[in-house]
């Protein structure tokens, strides 16, 4: 057994520096035997002073978990599900719009591959976005009947019938017979009788006639074959016609005076056929008889077709029954083509007219005209074949039609042909100024308000003076260019140009600069905190870039908030430029303040000096085209291991903070590493390693040593880290408390849902609660939700809400919260998520309703854990390590917080509130 002498005088067993299996965990052995605290869960056993391995083959599995972390596979058809080791299609998955076979919208039910299952509903007034589109009834002038989609407009009342318009109505004879005053009258829909439809001389009772059974179907008129009769007819001068049972005018009942003769006449005063003619006239129903008259006649008609006598002798004639000789007692041709006058001996007095047709019978011939197939234009003897409509034209054929572009007239911005009808035909002319009037506006030329460059319509409002550039607003612009060689000219031109590899500067110089921008993927938890977000580039901000040549170094510049590095030049290098970013954060003098380290072939199974080789640190190299000093844009992507830039922010900002709280240079801190890499899974979901595991050396051309470390995971089931910051500040929560105050320095396995001894509470629960206040930082409000992912699953669990109402999260495992136990002493095992939430709850602002609690610390919980009573290890009363209790006494030492104000925290935890403060000075 060895031990050493330690300060006052003790003997200790010494340290080993190996560690042996201690139940399913590795603990440190010292030199005398005995097991300290795990410093390593195995998840799988433990033999040998190593963690075993898990090793579950997949069997026939082709996809989902292997049972140790691993992958059996992916499932590659589109919609495909794992589902017990195998893919397949995930029936009844979703709903969306399908047709039906027989035509029309419906919603049917489909696979996750898209595979129809079933019709779910029809869907009359169609389907939109997996659902069936509401029906809309429409009434608008109905008031009965169908109104669309099922409803109704209304009912009749009274028996009366809804007709195809939606007005109600009574349906004529709908409702049968029924005796009226002796007969049978047909009856309607409402009630109402109508028309006799038989009589019933035997009598009429319940709807029929009494005895012989009347035969008066298609019948108005005459027996009924009962003695009773088929109706009467009413009109006068009308009769029944026996044989149809029709009522008809009585025929030839007389005669009268009709057009040229006499006619019968019938009973109801209408005409039938002719008589007798009549030559001289009808009068009261008879012809008229002719009487000749030839008083004071000497010849001539006696108007009865007689003669009155006859004038003898060529040269007199009758003239109103008088014989007398005329002096022009004949009319005829004189020639072939002359009508002329002829005395009564036959002589010619006169040529009365000159026939350009020639001359028959006494009379020129006539012109016989022609409109055979025309409808419009002369006949050819002075007549007319007809007139056109208004804007046609004859043509010569003798038809009417439009008469095609006489003129032109607007058409929109354009000008068109017009026929002689006004019909519009093409485009002739495009006026893209408009139109009006018939005729294509102007271009509206305009100066106004500018002093150069075109008018609008191809002329100019005047050119600029000497070197000045005309501006597309018409402006004149002076260009500034005196003094510069390239760059903006102030009017949107360039003052010159520099020769590759040369650039201008903001000054209008001509400068070597090697430039370029970096982007990085990241990710984060989405704002319900059911996973994460897309990946989105942002700038990488405030890390140093070095700029190389082939073996020699340009420089070192730093990524601005837009990341971008631009690193001037004396000349131009030799060979191609790279530049090469690390996920480092150094300070001025190149402190290795945090830096991120690639965990592929790192190990640490033993507490002693640890060694990486330099290519493990995280850094890329980013190459410019051959001659070129611009290095583009470059975004690093997750599968490139951006995380590791996630992380080194998350943390180098943290760590800033806190420093500037506490008025401490990055120099002031011990150097810190983060070992971590997609895809790898470390013996703990995430680590933190104080300097009792010694230091962590990058080994290269120079070797970097770091004070402390972290190990985070980077990959399922366990979590991608990365993108958690919840789970990386509560790592650096251990490094806080270790480096700035005063930490238990214990191990273990812990859960959200268990106790453990009061210090790994303490540690655990603190580590969690500065995560969280970070958390807050970065978001610039209150975010009492930890947010993690672990065994594949996204979970989150609300600080806020534990307490006396329970727990508020999404983590399956965790139903319920074992809060403290008021029975028991202050030294009891405690849950860290409990620790976590009293540390919260008199750090926050927020009052719940209900609650008492006024406690808001703020960052004056910095003074509690900075404070002489919480680091004296002599001052402690609970647990043999700092634990709550010398944080609450701290509290109360400090004068930060009362009894009573403690008390409203502390979810039944059994402070005594007897602090022991450290003496005055």
């Amino acid at each position: 057994m060895r031990a050493r002498l330690r300060e006052g005088g003790a003997c200790a067993c010494e340290p080993t520096g190996e560690v042996a299996c201690c139940g399913d965990a590795l603990c440190p052995v010292d030199a005398c035997g005995g097991a300290g605290e795990p410093v390593a869960a195995c998840a799988f056993g433990c033999s040998d002073g190593a963690c075993l391995a898990c090793d579950a083959p997949c069997g026939g599995a082709e996809c989902g978990d292997d049972g140790c972390g691993r992958s059996c596979g992916t499932c590659d058809g589109a919609g495909e599900a794992c589902v017990g080791g195998r893919c397949a299609c995930v029936a009844d998955d979703h709903d969306a719009c399908c047709e039906l076979d027989g035509g029309g919208a419906a919603v049917c039910r489909f696979d996750s591959c898209g595979g129809r299952e079933a019709v779910v509903a029809a869907c009359p007034s169609g389907c939109d976005g997996g659902r069936c589109l509401a029906c809309e009834p429409d009434c608008a002038g109905r008031a009965c009947g169908s109104a669309g989609c099922g409803g109704s407009c209304g009912s009749c009342e009274g028996g009366a019938v809804c007709g195809d318009e939606g007005a109600c109505a009574c349906a004529p004879r709908a409702g049968g017979v029924a005796c009226c005053d002796g007969a049978l009258c047909a009856v309607d829909s409402c009630g109402a009788p109508g028309e006799v439809v038989a009589a019933c001389p035997g009598g009429c009772d319940e709807g029929g006639c009494h005895g012989c059974a009347p035969a008066c179907e298609g019948r108005a008129c005459g027996d009924d074959g009962c003695g009773g009769s088929c109706g009467a007819c009413g009109a006068p001068g009308e009769v029944c016609d026996a044989a149809s049972g029709q009522c008809v005018c009585e025929p030839r009942v007389g005669v009268a005076c009709c057009e040229g003769g006499i006619c019968f006449v019938d009973g109801c005063g209408g005409l039938g056929e002719r008589v007798t003619s009549c030559p001289f006239g009808c009068a009261g129903g008879a012809c008229l008889a002719c009487a000749p008259d030839c008083g004071g006649r000497a010849c001539g008609d006696d108007g009865c077709g007689g003669s009155c006598g006859a004038c003898e002798g060529t040269t007199v004639a009758c003239e109103e029954g008088a014989c007398v000789c005329t002096g022009a007692a004949s009319v005829g041709c004189c020639g072939d083509d002359d009508v002329c006058a002829f005395d009564a001996c036959g002589v010619e007095t006169a040529r009365l007219e000159q026939c350009e047709r020639g001359c028959e019978g006494g009379a020129c011939r006539p012109c016989v005209g022609s409109c055979a197939g025309a409808e419009c234009g002369g006949d050819g003897c002075g007549g007319s074949c007809g007139e056109c409509h208004d804007g046609e034209v004859c043509t010569a054929q003798r038809v009417c039609a439009c008469a095609p572009t006489v003129l032109t007239g607007c058409c929109g911005d354009a000008l068109c042909a017009l026929d002689s009808c006004g019909g519009v035909g093409a485009p002739v002319e495009a006026c893209p100024w408009g139109c009006a009037g018939g005729a294509c506006l102007p271009c509206p030329a305009s100066c106004e308000g500018v002093e150069c460059g075109d008018d609008g319509c191809g002329g100019s409002c005047g050119a600029c003076a000497g070197d000045d550039v005309c501006l597309d607003d018409g402006s004149c612009c002076e260009r500034a260019c005196e003094g510069r060689v390239c760059g903006d000219d102030g009017c949107g031109g360039a003052c010159g140009a520099c020769a590759a590899p040369y650039t201008c500067d903001d000054a209008g110089q001509c400068e070597l600069v090697a430039e370029g921008r970096l982007l990085r993927e990241r990710r984060e938890p989405n704002a319900s905190l059911s996973g994460l977000t897309a990946p989105v580039a942002v700038p990488v901000v405030g890390l140093e870039v070095v700029l190389t040549a082939g073996e020699v170094e340009l420089g070192r510049v730093v990524t601005d908030a837009e990341g971008r590095f631009r690193l001037p030049l004396a000349a131009a290098p030799t060979g191609t430029v790279r530049a090469t970013l690390a996920a480092a954060a150094p300070d001025e003098d190149g402190y290795p303040f945090v830096t991120l380290i690639d965990t592929v072939g790192v190990s640490f199974p033993t507490q002693e000096h640890k060694v990486v080789p330099a290519t493990r640190a995280w850094a890329w190299t980013v190459v410019a085209p051959a001659g070129s000093l611009d290095l583009g844009e470059t975004t690093i992507t997750q599968a490139q291991g951006s995380g590791a830039l996630e992380i080194l922010g998350t943390v180098r900002d943290a760590l800033d903070r806190v420093l500037a709280r506490l008025g401490l240079a990055r120099r002031d801190a011990p150097s810190l590493a983060v070992v971590w890499a997609p895809n790898t899974t470390p013996s703990c979901l995430a680590c933190y390693f104080p300097d009792n595991w010694g230091p962590l050396e990058l080994q290269g051309a120079a070797t970097t040593s770091f004070d402390r470390f972290m190990w985070l995971s980077g990959t399922t089931p366990y979590a991608p880290l990365q993108w958690t910051p919840s789970l990386s500040l509560h790592e650096l929560g251990h490094y806080v408390l270790d480096v700035f105050s005063y930490a238990p320095q214990v191990g273990g396995t812990h859960s959200w849902a268990g106790r453990t001894n009061a210090a790994l509470a303490w540690s655990e629960g603190h580590a969690t609660f500065f995560g969280q206040t970070q958390v807050s930082a970065m978001a610039g409000s209150e975010q009492a939700r930890f947010f993690g992912i672990q065994g594949g699953t996204n979970y989150w669990v609300d600080l806020e809400a534990i307490g006396s109402s329970g727990i508020d999260s999404s983590y399956a495992p965790l139903t319920s919260l074992p809060l403290p136990q008021p029975g028991l002493s202050m030294t009891q095992d405690l849950n860290e998520g409990a620790v976590a939430a009293i540390l919260w709850d008199a750090w926050d602002a927020h009052v719940a309703a209900g609650e008492a609690d006024t406690m808001a610390l703020g960052d004056a919980e910095w003074a509690i854990v900075r404070g002489a009573r919480y680091r004296d290890a002599a001052l402690d009363r609970g647990y043999s390590a700092p634990d709550l209790v010398d944080w609450l006494d701290a509290a109360r030492c400090e004068g930060l917080a009362t009894g009573a104000g403690l008390a409203t925290v502390l979810m039944g935890f059994p402070y005594d509130d007897t602090p022991i403060c450290p003496a005055a000075p």
